[in-house]
């Protein structure tokens, strides 16, 4: 739903990331920023997750569960090509890029999992806070 798309697109965390990436002055803390973020989208994953089990229809729970077990047995895989892709990069910006990828692996998954959400509550929140 082009709702859904727009209330996800006005989540508090791209913004925190945003201001707080731009203002890095090294490598080492763009890749800190975006492993910081990361676990953010974690935790949103494991949010939205308990939340849509709560809210969505026995019949469907099933089918949720299966989809979650699905993403985490993938996972680890996933997350090995996003590093062996940095180190054919190399150098610093791999590291960057590696972390920024891990990121929006997460965020990816955060938004499958809110999509989902968002057909029974409109009205979901984020778990992170803006410090």
């Amino acid at each position: 739903a082009a709702d859904f798309e727009t209330y996800f697109k006005n989540n508090p965390i791209d913004t925190a990331y945003q201001e707080a990436f731009d203002q890095a002055v090294s490598n080492t803390e763009m890749v800190r920023i975006a492993n910081e973020f990361a676990d953010s989208w974690k935790k949103e994953i494991e949010s939205g997750y308990q939340k849509l089990l709560t809210v969505a229809p026995n019949e469907d729970q099933g089918e949720i569960e299966k989809q979650q077990a699905k993403w985490q047995t993938e996972s680890q895989g996933r997350l090995d090509e996003i590093v062996q892709k940095a180190q054919e990069t190399g150098g610093t910006m791999g590291h960057v890029q590696s972390a920024v990828d891990v990121m929006n692996f997460y965020r990816d998954r955060a938004r499958e999992v809110y999509a989902s959400l968002y057909e029974y509550d409109q009205n979901f929140s984020f778990v992170y806070k803006a410090e």
